[in-house]
């Protein structure tokens, strides 16, 4: 048996085999891109689903029980800080793109609450934000509410070094001179959040709540800092009230010399202390908490009067059955809607009416619901007898006695220029 002599590869063979190992390399990855190009394109505009099937809840009574939720962690990292409360606007869209995700049924209208571990298991985030049409068409709904008493208004211009770590230098800028003040640290702890995915709507929504630490001033100078992930130019109006205050902010991201348009609308720090402050016990913790999420959901509601409908929901929550038996057995009917129908209004009918105990009421266009309040829930009933849920009904629960039934309309009134 004969060895094999070991050949001498010279410097130059090793360079051009390297090279051609890379050309290959970068051939398949050039491959690959245009293959994840050509997907991203044929899917462009569809996004991710998100199952609506019956899945909405009240979007307040959600954001109520996120509060409640959130009470112990408030507790544990808030002293010393300020709590804030504030929700966005924005699009839940797929991790992959931008599309905005779909309903899992189109035409329904729907309000799906996502945790934040549940819109990490579907793939999909929330990016904050509006068109810049839309954007206009805000303005303009705040401008409405300037005109009145409840709200003044307030402007500002800040520089926002993004620097990681839940901390950022702020510098306010000069509206007249443009010349910017003194650099101010603040450091901003988020605790938690939950998403409210409604199809129905030109947008969805974030709810947030933060710890914001007193400001403070930079130590040394802003070229002895590392470099800021992001570096934004913030011009704001905002709209002040008593409980809530109302934030439209242009925003040019200086790495990308683009404008972003953002909606927010933050409680008051009264109206959240207002909150913190009530006991644990005899409810009052949760009547509080329902009363200031309905606060933020009713300004959502100015903006997008759509998100004021009515959403189906299963038969399964506790206290179903009460509700079924409150209304099936006070009108003694099961299987059939048992409200009364309008009819035509004849001349023959005019002694009837005078006659008798009728009312001539306003005729509305809304949708025909019975309202029961049983089992502890408030719930719409259609003419199918289908539970729905809609924003405002936890409120009711609170005046009206266990047992009631209303027959009545459901109507979303559409503010001028917000709908």
């Amino acid at each position: 048996m004969s060895k094999r002599a070991h050949s001498k590869i010279s410097s130059g063979n090793v360079l051009d085999s390297m090279l051609s190992s890379l050309s290959r390399t970068n051939e398949s990855t050039f491959t690959a891109k245009k293959a994840e190009a050509q997907v991203a394109k044929l899917t462009a505009g569809r996004g991710q689903t998100i199952t609506v099937d019956e899945n909405s809840v009240a979007p307040d009574t959600a954001i109520a029980q996120f509060l409640l939720d959130m009470r112990a962690i408030i507790d544990e990292k808030g002293f010393g800080a300020n709590v804030e409360v504030e929700l966005r606007l924005g699009h839940i869209t797929s991790c992959l793109q931008e599309a905005r995700c779909r309903p899992s049924q189109e035409g329904v209208d729907a309000a799906v609450v996502l945790s934040d571990t549940q819109i990490k298991a579907i793939g999909a985030k929330f990016n904050p934000g509006v068109a810049e049409m839309d954007y206009k068409g805000f303005l303009r709904g705040v401008e409405g509410m300037l005109r009145g008493d409840a709200y003044s208004e307030h402007k500002e211009k800040q520089v926002v070094h993004n620097m990681g770590q839940s901390k950022r230098i702020v510098q306010d800028v000069d509206p007249q001179t443009n010349i910017r003040g003194k650099s101010m640290v603040q450091v901003k702890e988020r605790l938690g959040n939950i998403d409210v995915f409604m199809p129905h709507c030109q947008y969805d929504c974030r709810v947030s709540i933060s710890c914001e630490f007193p400001l403070r001033d930079l130590e040394g100078d802003m070229s002895e800092m590392p470099a800021a992930e992001s570096i934004r130019h913030k011009d704001r109006v905002s709209a002040v009230g008593r409980d809530l205050r109302i934030d439209l902010t242009k925003v040019l991201e200086e790495s990308t010399n683009k404008n972003l348009f953002e909606v927010e609308v933050e409680l008051s720090e009264p109206a959240v202390n207002r909150w913190l402050s009530q006991p644990d016990e005899n409810g009052q913790s949760w009547k509080s908490a329902i009363e200031t999420s309905s606060l933020l959901w009713k300004m959502v509601k100015y903006f997008m009067p759509n998100s004021g409908q009515a959403f189906k929901r299963n038969w399964d929550f506790p206290g179903a059955t009460e509700v079924q038996n409150a209304y099936q057995g006070r009108l003694g009917i099961r299987g059939k809607f048992s409200g009364t129908m309008p009819v035509g209004f004849a001349r023959w009918h005019i002694p009837l009416v005078q006659s008798r105990e009728y009312f001539v009421s306003e005729k509305t266009d809304g949708v025909r619901y019975f309202l029961v309040v049983a089992g502890g829930n408030t719930v719409l009933v259609d003419r199918s007898n289908s539970p729905f849920t809609a924003s405002g009904l936890d409120l009711l629960k609170l005046v009206l006695p266990e047992g009631t039934v209303l027959d009545g309309e459901l109507v979303v009134s559409c503010q001028d220029d917000t709908s």
